[in-house]
């Protein structure tokens, strides 16, 4: 999968997930990262290549993000 499409379902999952702006907080992507890696592993590839899944949700995610809680 290309990076644009992947960063695309990611983002599209997390709109869905969390539909409601003050929901869109820092804590919840650190969440939505847990549920896409039991649910969707192939969008969060990690070990050496793929680096830390958080890390990696949560810089497609920043513009989403609404709240720091």
């Amino acid at each position: 999968m290309k990076k644009q499409d992947r960063d695309s379902e990611i983002v599209k999952l997390w709109l869905e997930r969390y539909p409601a702006s003050e929901d869109r907080t820092r804590n919840n992507v650190l969440s939505f990262s847990c549920w896409l890696q039991q649910n969707r592993s192939e969008l969060v590839p990690y070990g050496r290549s793929g680096g830390d899944p958080y890390q990696l949700v949560q810089s497609i995610l920043t513009p989403y993000v609404c709240s720091e809680q």
